[in-house]
């Protein structure tokens, strides 16, 4: 995904989290989650639909961005189905013994203020159980989460089995441009010659040189396998009766470290996006490259540029709509 899409998506994630955690108008932050968890889902399976998980489409399908919608339905069916507060320890213990008894009467009444509001906070909780509306969305919630872990698995799977296989399939990856056209190879300072395929329909022609598929594969791999781990886990700590002293005594009321690789995950795509669009494949790193075709004098030789931000988005256009139809 174009860093600068993936920028976007992360920012709009950090704002559903901190509209959870910290601000009061719940109602906003569970409908914008379920909006990206939507939109998660679709493009996940869309790029599932086109890419028919080949190996050297890695880049397209790879689910390692999914965590954080997951983090954040756990969060939300959680909110749902919430612990009583931990019991507050006196403001008063451990203080030196107030002279002054006016003072012990103005401490008292501020304790046991606190104690009303905490316990309207737990009412209001427990009140959103009773909600038609929060019941809504919490099956839409527990559905599109059991669908996430779904692709995730599915994920997970050809990531693994493909990873495999990676030396048979001798993986490459296409580059494409408009002055690939001119000709039907091309070839760099050392006279590797890289044949030319058209595509009329896209207007550009493109070239296959070998690629990092393989490495994304096995990260991918990796990565789907510890984020399942930690969502599991998480919801075992957060749904079981047997660790309900554990998230009543820390406060333990949505899956942190979850979130916290979710976060990890979405800045390491972010910076990788970024650098990828910076630099050459091996084999064309070099910025002059010779065309050889049916043009007068048989060859030409032309400057090569970096992909940047317009050539990124729309390589991974090509990718997650290559399979409509209408596309071609």
């Amino acid at each position: 995904m174009p860093w600068v899409f993936s920028a976007a998506l992360f920012g709009a994630h950090l704002i559903s989290s901190i509209c959870r955690v910290f601000l009061k108008p719940y109602d906003r932050s569970q409908l914008l989650a379920i909006i990206l968890a939507i939109f998660a889902v679709s493009l996940t399976i869309l790029a599932f639909q086109s890419t028919r998980f080949e190996a050297e489409k890695i880049f397209i399908w790879t689910p390692l961005m999914l965590g954080s919608d997951v983090a954040a339905l756990i969060h939300l069916i959680k909110e749902q189905f919430p612990d009583p507060d931990p019991p507050k320890r006196s403001k008063k213990s451990g203080y030196r013994e107030v002279e002054n008894q006016f003072e012990l009467q103005r401490q008292d009444g501020r304790d046991q203020h606190q104690h009303v509001q905490d316990q309207d906070q737990h009412d209001d909780r427990q009140k959103r159980k009773t909600d038609k509306t929060d019941f809504v969305c919490m099956i839409i919630s527990v559905l599109l989460l059991i669908m996430f872990i779904l692709l995730q698995g599915a994920g997970f799977f050809f990531s693994v089995t493909q990873f495999f296989r990676r030396h048979q399939l001798q993986l490459q990856t296409s580059w494409c441009s408009p002055a690939f056209q001119l000709g039907n190879g091309t070839f760099d300072a050392e006279c590797t010659l890289f044949p030319i395929t058209q595509f009329e329909t896209l207007g550009v022609a493109c070239v296959s040189v070998p690629g990092n598929q393989g490495t994304w594969l096995g990260w991918t791999a990796i990565g789907v396998l510890a984020l399942l781990i930690l969502e599991f886990v998480e919801m075992t700590i957060l749904f079981t009766p047997w660790f309900r002293r554990l998230r009543v005594g820390h406060g333990y009321r949505a899956p942190i470290a979850t979130t916290l690789a979710g976060i990890v995950v979405w800045v390491a795509f972010i910076v990788v996006g970024f650098y990828q669009m910076k630099v050459l494949p091996p084999g064309l790193s070099e910025s002059r490259l010779g065309i050889t075709g049916e043009m007068e004098g048989g060859m030409c030789a032309f400057d090569a540029f970096p992909a940047e931000l317009r050539g990124s988005i729309i390589a991974w256009s090509d990718g997650i709509f290559g399979g409509w139809s209408l596309y071609q």
